[in-house]
């Protein structure tokens, strides 16, 4: 059976601390970094592929979701991803 890992990085869900960091676009980069280096490395070679950025984009409006991620680095923090 192959297994797909799910969303890496996401706008809801995030530490409380995640907050302390906002428009700290040096130090966002270094986290979304760390987390998807920690959990690929853990699961790696049982994960197949991966959903890096989970609903990025606002249902509703079609724009990019109001989020620490998006104000911080309007779209590239997806491509950073």
């Amino acid at each position: 059976m192959k297994i797909r890992g799910h969303n890496l990085i996401w706008h809801e869900q995030l530490p409380t601390w995640i907050a302390g960091l906002e428009g700290k676009k040096a130090e966002l980069e270094q986290v979304i970094k760390d987390r998807i280096n920690t959990v690929v490395g853990r699961f790696k070679g049982k994960i197949y592929a991966w959903d890096v950025v989970n609903e990025a984009i606002d249902e509703v409006s079609g724009e990019l979701r109001d989020s620490i991620w998006s104000r911080t680095f309007n779209y590239s923090f997806i491509e950073e991803a």
